[in-house]
C-alpha cells in the first residue's frame, strides 16, 4: 500500500526533488497526504530513484597498525615447540599408525 501512496504523489515528489529538497523535507512536505513511515518512504525513494548510498569504510591508523601486525604474524615462522591450541584428532587413525606415533 505504501508504494501505491508513493506513486500517487510521485509528481509532487519529483517536483520537490528537482527543486533541491532532500528526502526528509519532501517527506515533511507530504504531511497528511500519506500514511508512510519515514523508513518505508526512504526505502521506496531509493528503489524508485535508484539511489543507494555506498558507505566507504575509512580505516584509522590503529586499524592499519593492527592489520600490519596481523600480516607480520602470519608471515613469521611459528615456533615448532609451541603448544598446540587445537586438539589433533583423527577418527580414521589405524592401529599401526597409533603404534608408530605413540610407541605402544
Amino acid at each position: 500500500m505504501g508504494l501505491v501512496e508513493f506513486r500517487a504523489n510521485l509528481e509532487l515528489i519529483t517536483t520537490l526533488k528537482t527543486q533541491g529538497y532532500d528526502r526528509k523535507r519532501v517527506y515533511e512536505k507530504l504531511g497528511g497526504k500519506t500514511t508512510l513511515s519515514y523508513s518505508q518512504f526512504v526505502r521506496i525513494w531509493n528503489r524508485e530513484f535508484n539511489e543507494t548510498k555506498v558507505v566507504k569504510q575509512q580505516t584509522t591508523t590503529s586499524q592499519k597498525a593492527g592489520n600490519q601486525a596481523r600480516n607480520n604474524r602470519s608471515s613469521q615462522q611459528r615456533d615448532p615447540f609451541r603448544r598446540q591450541t587445537r586438539v589433533l584428532h583423527d577418527p580414521t587413525m589405524t592401529d599401526e599408525r597409533r603404534k608408530e606415533m605413540f610407541g605402544e
